[in-house]
């Protein structure tokens, strides 16, 4: 017993209480609740959803009946990549929520924005803009990633808008984007200036090269020249 008492001392002078934190790279597991509804969209036809998400996050995934999905990850990175893969997939769209999406489709009428994993909603022409729209053409294209704000949510159809957005979201919106354009040119120039640097510094050294082989050659004539006497 005593043997005992002093070997448990000794590793409590090592590890004196338990970690505070656990290593990101440990494994790591949670479980998070979703609609019974949604298991079907998580697994995909033929289980193609979920091994994609087992893939890309490299987390192994247990699905009950009842929703309670329990997820194993090789670190918290894993973990957290396959939570977020799946809240994408079961998110639900909210009214008055703004989301960033990418045009899929244009018809006469409006087009379709994602706005989430496979789930789409309808721009109508008459909420592209404030002025009036004649052709969805002029406004949008196919790939266009665009603002838009849920207007309703109905039997599964969302309409959305683009002109209900607040102003200030699309000022800022507006702003990010000048912003990154300018950060483009800013390391154009910059690229621009090196690249000329160089080019002046390489015809610089060749104008010194030039003038030295000038320099000599004169001296290597007049010795050619000389004649024994």
């Amino acid at each position: 017993r005593e043997a005992r008492l002093h070997i448990l001392g000794e590793m409590n002078k090592v590890i004196g209480r338990s970690r505070d934190e656990v290593a990101e790279t440990a494994p790591s597991m949670v479980t998070m609740k979703v609609d019974s509804d949604k298991i079907r969209d998580v697994i995909g036809k033929g289980g193609a959803t979920i091994r994609s998400i087992t893939e890309e996050s490299g987390a192994s995934i247990d699905i009950d009946d009842d929703g309670t999905i329990t997820i194993f990850g090789e670190g918290l990175e894993s973990r957290d990549k396959a939570v977020s893969l799946i809240e994408g997939i079961t998110a639900e769209a909210e009214v008055g929520q703004i989301y960033t999406g990418k045009v899929n489709k244009i018809a006469d009428f409006g087009a379709f924005v994602n706005i989430l994993p496979g789930k789409d909603g309808l721009v109508h022409i008459s909420q592209i803009a404030k002025e009036r729209v004649e052709k969805v053409t002029d406004y949008l294209s196919e790939g266009q990633e665009v603002r838009v704000i849920v207007l309703d949510v109905e039997r599964g159809r969302i309409k959305l808008s683009m002109k209900e957005v607040p102003e200030e979201e699309a000022q800022a919106d507006e702003a990010s984007g000048d912003e990154e354009t300018a950060q483009h040119s800013d390391d154009a120039s910059a690229t621009n200036e090196a690249s000329q640097a160089e080019t002046e510094e390489m015809q610089a050294t060749e104008g010194a090269d030039a003038a030295a082989d000038e320099a000599a050659d004169p001296a290597e004539n007049d010795g050619s020249e000389e004649q024994p006497s």
